[in-house]
C-alpha cells in the first residue's frame, strides 16, 4: 500500500520513482558504466568499474576492482 508515496510503476512496467535501496533488494543507483563490472560490499550501493581495455586484465587493489596492463610477481 505504500509503494504508490514511493513512486509508481509505468504500463511498459518501469519503475518511476527513486533508486531502490539495497536494504530493500535494489542496488541503490540508477545508472551504470556501459561493458563496466558491478561490485560491492553487500551493504552500500553497487558500485560498477570503468569498461576494460584490450589487454588489461581486472585485479584487486585494497579490495576495490582496478584495471591493470603490469603484471608484478611481487615481493617473496
Amino acid at each position: 500500500s505504500t509503494i504508490t508515496t514511493l513512486g509508481t510503476i509505468t504500463g511498459s512496467a518501469q519503475w518511476a520513482a527513486t533508486d531502490v535501496a539495497v536494504s530493500h533488494g535494489g542496488t541503490g543507483v540508477s545508472t551504470l558504466a556501459s561493458n563496466g563490472i558491478l561490485y560491492g560490499n553487500g551493504t552500500g550501493v553497487v558500485q560498477v568499474t570503468a569498461a576494460g581495455t584490450d589487454t588489461y586484465y581486472l585485479k584487486s587493489n585494497s579490495g576495490t576492482p582496478e584495471w591493470s596492463n603490469v603484471i608484478d610477481g611481487g615481493t617473496f
